[in-house]
């Protein structure tokens, strides 16, 4: 089941007090990493590693450096687990072999419906627009994930 943003920030203030001992109150959606929680970036690659082992998603290391706040970092987890569900529900594929780097067509061999489908649940429920020349050029499930937490 997709986690909400509720239980993903619950989370990641648990690892935030484990890995660096701030107050689980302190983190909050509109503090930032490094200028709020004073979080360096060795404690912040140990908070990602340790996130996407809780969340069972994968964080791009190109994708650390655009997780400025909370915010952005429950938002991206957000995404990917719904993402992920969404996936599974159109096409029965495991949810944990539905990882970041890997295609749609080849590694998760989903046929040109699914994948419509699977572009109009995602506009559904993250209130997106896919264009249809854009959807050829989503080509990984990472490739998604980015275009909609960018469009959102």
């Amino acid at each position: 089941m997709a986690l909400s943003q509720a239980e993903v920030l619950t989370g990641l203030a648990e690892i935030v007090n484990e890995e660096t001992g701030i107050d689980t109150t302190q983190v909050q959606m509109e503090k930032s990493f490094v200028d709020d929680l004073d979080i360096d970036s060795i404690s912040m690659l140990t908070i990602v590693m340790n996130a996407e082992e809780k969340f069972g998603v994968t964080i791009p290391e190109e994708k650390v450096a655009d997780l400025k706040t909370v915010a952005d970092a429950v938002n991206f987890i957000t995404v990917v687990s719904a993402f992920v569900e969404i996936v599974n529900q159109e096409t029965g594929i495991e949810t944990s072999r539905v990882k970041m780097e890997k295609s749609f067509e080849d590694d998760l061999d989903i046929d040109a419906t699914s994948m419509l489908k699977i572009f109009k649940n995602a506009e559904e429920k993250f209130g997106v627009t896919i264009p249809e020349e854009k959807v050829a050029d989503l080509k990984t499930v990472a490739d998604a994930v980015n275009f909609i937490t960018e469009a959102q």
